[in-house]
């Protein structure tokens, strides 16, 4: 929906809000009755000072004039910026959040993905999949992905999405965005087909119809990405597991080429900036046994920590090397007492030579924890 001045209504303190947004290169907005604007900016979250409470009026034209009434989602054009509107009600009054989107995707190496993502270019079929938490940038990182493969090749590209974020410039592939409720989307899924596309991007997959749809896509010919929310490679697995039985697992196994796990950690000395911190699982046949019926899914978060890939690795590089604080990458780790050993042998290599200390820990004490510093 684009918003002018007939349209806005009488809305000033919001419209503030989002210039402040704007002006601060903050991500998100939220609004509520009786309370001033809340701004999500790096790593804080606070009412935005010397703003007026939202009043009941306020909330809703935001709610029912410039959404769809409650419990929706779809993108609304204010200017020149896009938002994704979120609106729905609390206990206590109508509430929404504002989400910046910007017009086109950033490029793959403006997110400092690792390298080896370019090689799921070369895919036509498969299942990629970007797991993290809300706000970890998941979509960003697959509208990429999805850009890139819009300047390099003659391919016809079907996006479902709730909302539509993302636009993408003129490029050599068709791209066919539809904004689909996410109660719709498993029949977006299953009529796919007959759009001939040859890559197809879920926003986000939910249900177990999503998962069993998804794998049916990919094994049938075609390239399918997808964002889950989960915290690692391992859990994303075990989602889909849960989800669809062992004959999912077997599908899974299959047509599986990454899960790409995210976190965005900010900057340690500038907090308003983030750093996008990757863990990059790609499939092979060790990790094809953990999928399969009977296999240990635990196993993948092990292998991947053993060839120095996994996401507390990653943390603990950025941490000494003072991108990010001990006590952030600490907080998103995935194995405290592994993190804090590998901040140990980190920042005393030679320790290394020590077989006792090489070994992986199972209890943080025996070793010598950094994780106190920087908090």
């Amino acid at each position: 929906m684009n918003l002018n001045n007939d349209t806005l209504g009488n809305v000033n303190t919001v419209i503030q809000a989002l210039s402040t947004a704007v002006n601060l290169k903050a991500s998100d907005i939220h609004i509520a009755e009786g309370t001033p604007p809340w701004i999500r900016h790096g790593g804080t979250f606070a009412p935005i000072q010397n703003l007026n409470t939202i009043t009941k009026e306020e909330a809703h034209i935001i709610v029912n004039e410039w959404g769809d009434g409650t419990d929706t989602s779809e993108t609304v054009v204010i200017g020149e910026h896009r938002w994704r509107l979120t609106c729905y009600e609390a206990a206590d009054g109508l509430r929404a959040s504002f989400r910046r989107i910007p017009s086109y995707p950033p490029s793959l190496e403006q997110l400092c993905l690792p390298f080896e993502i370019n090689q799921l270019l070369d895919y036509a079929d498969g299942l990629i999949i970007a797991a993290g938490a809300t706000g970890a940038g998941k979509t960003t990182t697959l509208a990429s992905f999805i850009n890139r493969i819009n300047q390099t090749k003659n391919v016809h590209i079907l996006t479902i999405e709730d909302p539509i974020e993302y636009l993408y410039p003129a490029g050599y592939s068709m791209i066919s965005q539809r904004n689909v409720p996410i109660e719709e989307q498993h029949t977006a899924l299953k009529t796919a087909l007959r759009s001939d596309p040859d890559i197809v991007f879920l926003g986000e997959c939910r249900l177990a119809q999503h998962f069993e749809l998804c794998l049916t896509l990919a094994a049938t010919g075609h390239l399918v990405l997808t964002s889950v929310h989960a915290r690692d490679a391992s859990s994303t697995c075990q989602r889909i597991a849960t989800a669809t039985g062992n004959t999912g697992r077997s599908a899974l196994a299959q047509t599986l080429r990454a899960v790409i796990t995210q976190r965005l950690i900010p900057d340690a000395n500038e907090r308003k900036n983030r750093h996008l911190v990757v863990e990059l699982m790609l499939n092979n046949p060790a990790t094809q046994q953990a999928i399969r019926p009977g296999g240990d899914l635990g196993a993948i978060q092990r292998m991947l920590r053993d060839e120095h890939k996994g996401m507390d690795q990653m943390l603990a590089k950025l941490a000494l090397d003072g991108h990010i604080t001990i006590h952030d990458a600490s907080s998103e780790a995935l194995d405290l007492d592994h993190f804090n050993y590998l901040l140990t042998n980190m920042a005393h290599p030679s320790r290394s030579n020590n077989r006792e200390d090489h070994q992986d820990p199972s209890n943080a004490q025996q070793y010598e924890s950094l994780a106190q510093f920087g908090r």
